[in-house]
């Protein structure tokens, strides 16, 4: 079984559960710190989770590591099937201290519940946006270069930020390991495209803080189709 979160508590935040629906008190709401885990391969996908704040790490472990996704506020992950004893074939790590509102499958999609379908269908939606994006990025992955793979997974990194101009944050420190485990390469190849994309002024390197221009990146997508 998953490691179990070191605080579960029921709090006032309830997306996407909206004034006069399911009470929140029905999905729990659990803090995850760094170390612990949501679910691992092999546990039965038994939950979606809607993650409040943090971030989380999606990954595969074999044959080697490699990041699925990196979750942030306001999204949705885990997984669903309609198999009653269907299996997680990834895991699920806090990133960073994280709050994480459970919702079982079950109970979302009790059809004789109009207040809980209605709930799961916004998580659906949710998921579904989710689920294309990540087919869509596993497509390049299979047939274009490191820097275009790179250039995509920091746009996509950025997808919650204001559209300014100019550099911006990530909303996360990564590692250049956890960059190369996003797109399948290593840590010296990124460290290398890294430096090769600060001289061209699509991204700047703090130490672990990544400041990326979205703007450049998609010119430069453009520009190396």
């Amino acid at each position: 079984m998953s490691h179990a979160p070191r605080k579960e508590e029921r709090l006032a935040e309830r997306p996407p559960v909206s004034d006069g629906e399911a009470p929140s008190t029905i999905f729990p709401v659990r803090r995850y710190l760094p170390g612990e885990t949501i679910y691992r391969p092999g546990e039965r996908k038994a939950e979606l989770f809607f993650l409040i704040e943090g971030a989380v790490k999606v990954w595969a472990e074999q044959p080697s590591p490699l990041i699925l996704d990196i979750v942030l506020p306001g999204e949705v992950f885990g997984d669903v099937s309609v198999e009653a004893d269907a299996r997680h074939e990834e895991r699920a790590d806090p990133h960073t201290a994280c709050l994480v509102r459970a919702f079982p499958v079950e109970q979302i999609l009790d059809k004789h519940n109009p207040s809980y379908s209605a709930i799961g269908l916004r998580l659906f939606k949710l998921y579904s946006r989710k689920a294309a994006s990540a087919r869509l990025h596993w497509k390049t992955v299979l047939f274009e270069d490191v820097r275009r793979r790179l250039a995509r997974r920091l746009i996509e990194l950025l997808r919650q930020a204001p559209e300014t101009s100019g550099l911006t944050p990530l909303p996360v420190r990564l590692r250049q390991e956890d960059l190369a485990c996003m797109v399948g390469s290593t840590r010296v190849t990124i460290c290398q495209t890294l430096n090769e994309f600060e001289r061209y002024g699509l991204v700047e390197l703090r130490r672990s803080l990544i400041r990326a221009d979205r703007a450049k990146l998609r010119e430069y997508l453009s520009m190396t189709e």
